[in-house]
């Protein structure tokens, strides 16, 4: 790095000089681009040459490439290629070491990818500390914006292929299950701490770069709650953070302040009627969403419960690999509840975009990975309308069921 601070300071001295000394007609502001462009081709020279430790991925092979950044070549080329076309940069900003679009989204999947810290980023990179972070934090909301792109809301044709996924999901003979939209569900992200909204927009930054000691006393146990609602294979359809604690605490829990809530209560035409969610006994029962039946189960019921877990299972896959790929997920170190938003969408964003491109999470990463802890059941017997439809589709899947094991019974 020595190396590449004395160019930033001859580069700079050059400057001074030339502003003062041929400031003339001849001298204008073309020139002083050309030059600039050349002291910025030197000191990116320079930097790689002081680097110790310089990222090269050349040498690399696919399996190598993708342990490291979890993901592979080709998904990181499509993120850099649709960064560009949407014209957001490449991250440089006025005396800082330049750095092109596609570093700043392998430094981004680096840190992403597993613990490492902005530290060892920062020199397997070529960058200071702070450089680093900051690259890391303008990336990761550069991907954000990519997120009306690959997590949309399933209309039109998209319902109908979802619809016919599910009900083709068959586990070892399980049968289908009608009218699916998607499933449902949420999981926790542990954060360090986040203060209240005016604490944390005087003294966040303070806090994240003192590590936590600006006087922004972090709320005990925090958690980020991020809610999703998945297709069949597992992508995203929409995906929402809150903060844990803050909604765990309101009249009516998680639900009812819930933003996806609010949208399906003002727009109840978002999910046709002859569809629904599926999710786990921590929703409310409706005609939207259809839970699993509680207490005592007659066989009717059983097989209603055994078919939808089924469906269900995609969601918990999916939330597993999400978090196996982007091990930063288990644990935020940050009091910015925009940083910690920013990071988690920018994972989803890249989540769908690698299944859209096949680029699986191999099983030893998914075997790193607990449980997902479920949320609390609801207390209540549900709407009249999600009780009806969900008796309706329990008769439905029970008959189908008799009817196929006669048949089985009558072809022996």
């Amino acid at each position: 790095m020595a190396q590449a601070l004395c160019v930033v300071a001859a580069g700079q001295a050059v400057m001074e000089l030339l502003r003062e000394e041929q400031a003339g007609p001849a001298w204008g502001l073309q020139g002083e681009r050309e030059l600039e462009a050349l002291l910025e081709a030197a000191l990116t020279q320079g930097a790689r040459r002081g680097c110790r430790r310089p990222c090269h991925t050349d040498s690399l092979t696919g399996r190598q490439f993708k342990e490291r950044f979890r993901l592979d070549r080709g998904t990181i080329q499509c993120v850099v290629e649709q960064l560009h076309s949407s014209e957001l940069g490449g991250g440089r900003q006025k005396g800082r070491p330049p750095l092109s679009l596609r570093h700043c989204v392998l430094l981004c999947a680096c840190l992403l990818g597993g613990p490492r810290s902005y530290r060892a980023a920062a020199a397997e990179f070529g960058l200071e500390r702070g450089n680093a972070h900051r690259l890391f934090t303008l990336t990761c909301r550069r991907i954000c914006v990519l997120t009306g792109q690959h997590i949309t809301w399933a209309t039109g044709a998209e319902v109908e292929r979802n619809i016919q996924g599910f009900d083709s999901l068959d586990s070892e003979g399980g049968g289908g299950f009608p009218g699916v939209f998607g499933v449902l569900g949420a999981t926790r992200i542990p954060v360090r701490g986040l203060s209240s909204k005016g604490e944390r927009e005087r003294g966040g930054r303070e806090g994240e770069k003192s590590g936590g000691r600006s006087g922004v006393a972090p709320a005990l146990e925090s958690w980020l709650r991020v809610e999703v609602v998945c297709d069949f294979r597992g992508r995203f359809l929409y995906c929402g953070v809150s903060e844990g604690l803050a909604a765990a605490q309101r009249p009516g829990g998680f639900w009812e302040c819930s933003d996806l809530g609010h949208r399906l209560r003002e727009d109840p035409g978002a999910i046709p009627e002859d569809a629904h969610m599926l999710a786990g006994g921590g929703y409310p029962l409706c005609g939207q969403i259809l839970t699993p039946f509680k207490g005592p189960l007659s066989p009717r019921q059983t097989r209603f419960n055994q078919r939808l877990a089924v469906r269900l299972a995609v969601l918990g896959r999916s939330l597993s690999e999400l978090k196996a790929r982007f091990r930063r997920l288990q644990y935020l170190d940050t009091v910015s509840l925009e940083r910690a938003r920013s990071t988690i969408l920018s994972c989803c964003v890249l989540h769908n975009l690698s299944i859209q491109r096949g680029d699986s999470v191999p099983e030893e990463w998914e075997r790193e990975r607990e449980e997902e802890e479920g949320e609390e059941e609801v207390e209540g017997d549900g709407e009249e309308a999600g009780k009806r439809k969900r008796e309706a589709i329990a008769d439905l899947l029970y008959a189908e069921s008799s009817t196929n094991t006669l048949t089985d019974s009558l072809t022996d």
